[in-house]
């Protein structure tokens, strides 16, 4: 099983990759998230 895991800043998962059309596309190419905070330097949320 090939799969994707990206590293993406909360403010730009907040902005772009939670509208629906993106969540769908991730959810099709099994793109998994961490989405981290810059700021604290820690894992916020982890997306399957």
């Amino acid at each position: 099983m090939n799969f994707f895991i990206f590293l993406i800043g909360q403010e730009i998962y907040e902005k772009f990759f939670a509208q629906a059309a993106i969540q769908i596309i991730l959810q099709k190419y099994q793109i998994l998230l961490l989405i981290v905070d810059t700021n604290q330097e820690g894992i916020v949320q982890w997306i399957n």
